[in-house]
């Protein structure tokens, strides 16, 4: 099927493409009103996720969006589902032990439900969740580097098995590289 260097060049295509549309096209600067409907148009495709709530969520929760990106397109491949294993949308955020889901809901002031199924309150969740074990991991302040995050991320991975944590950590670094 595809090489693993072209799994790498897709992956990287898709979260620069996010990335680009995230801050360079959520106000519409500088295109033209075709243009504008265009972008609409491609957001669409992408099962009713938005960069900009990748944007959103990463600036409310002062969260690398890289590192937001990386961590749905290796859990989800960007797409709001339901998995096997009980983890929900874009960010297949687990509503077992940990209940990721719960701890979410309770960061957001929103219910369990929204989280679930709502993408953008999905996408806040797991910023939420980042940011909160970053300020515990960094009582001073928050990670400077996105490799800083690494720490955070396995923690955040929610797996029991130490091992597994860090095989799903330096999954989505790989995919940031």
């Amino acid at each position: 099927m595809y090489s693993s260097y072209s799994q790498s060049k897709i992956k990287n295509f898709v979260i620069v493409f996010f990335v680009f549309l995230t801050f360079c096209q959520p106000f519409g600067v500088g295109a033209t009103q075709e243009q504008k409907n265009e972008n609409k148009e491609i957001e669409r495709s992408f099962s009713g996720v938005s960069a900009s709530m990748f944007g959103e969520a990463a600036y409310e929760f002062n969260v690398p969006v890289d590192l937001l990106l990386s961590i749905a397109w290796t859990r989800s491949r960007m797409q709001p589902e339901v998995s096997v294993f009980g983890e929900y949308g874009v960010m297949q955020l687990p509503s077992s032990e940990p209940n990721l889901i719960s701890e979410a809901a309770l960061i957001l002031g929103v219910d369990e439900e929204t989280v679930k199924f709502g993408d953008r309150e999905n996408i806040r969740g797991a910023a939420a969740i980042l940011s909160q074990i970053a300020q515990q991991r960094n009582t001073d302040n928050t990670p400077m580097s996105i490799f800083d995050w690494y720490d955070v991320v396995v923690e955040f991975s929610a797996r029991e098995d130490v091992f597994l944590a860090e095989e799903h950590a330096q999954e989505i670094f790989r995919v940031l590289r």
